[in-house]
Formats: structure tokens, C-alpha cells, sequence
């Protein structure tokens, strides 16, 4: 029926964002306890964490924290490096 239909739709999108965000929570503990990760190119942090693309990561990682990851990184290395 379309409700069944309608609630499988939206159980899978929920949780695809859950997903993503437990990818994000887990790349943000990594830059911050992990220099070595913090290197990476972010097309090597976004395969590590299963998206296909570097863009789609930023996305996510924009659309958890409303800051790109390369600024992350940046602001994140320069509070540090005092």
C-alpha cells in the first residue's frame, strides 16, 4: 500500500542520515586525536568512511557541522599549533 510504502521510504532515509552521521561523529574523533588522519586528502577521510566521492562527504560533513572539512581541519590544526 502507499503508507507502507510511504514509511519503508521514510525508515530508509532516516536511516541513511544515521549513518551519516555516525560517519561524521567518528571521522571528527579521528581528526581530532589522529594526526596521521588529519593529513589524508579528504578523497582518502571520504573512502575511509564508505562515500564514493569527496563531495559527498563534504556535503554530509557540512550538513552535521556547518563548517566544510578542510576548514575543520584547518581551525582545528591552528587552535592546536599554540
Amino acid at each position: 500500500t502507499k503508507i507502507r510504502d510511504s514509511q519503508a521510504s521514510l525508515f530508509s532515509d532516516f536511516r541513511i542520515v544515521v549513518i551519516s552521521d555516525l560517519r561524521i561523529v567518528y571521522c571528527i574523533e579521528q581528526l581530532k586525536t589522529n594526526e596521521t588522519y588529519r593529513k589524508y586528502s579528504l578523497k582518502a577521510i571520504a573512502f575511509e568512511l564508505g562515500y564514493n566521492n569527496a563531495e559527498s562527504f563534504s556535503k554530509d560533513f557540512y550538513r552535521k557541522t556547518g563548517i566544510y572539512p578542510s576548514l575543520f581541519i584547518r581551525e582545528f590544526e591552528n587552535q592546536n599549533s599554540i
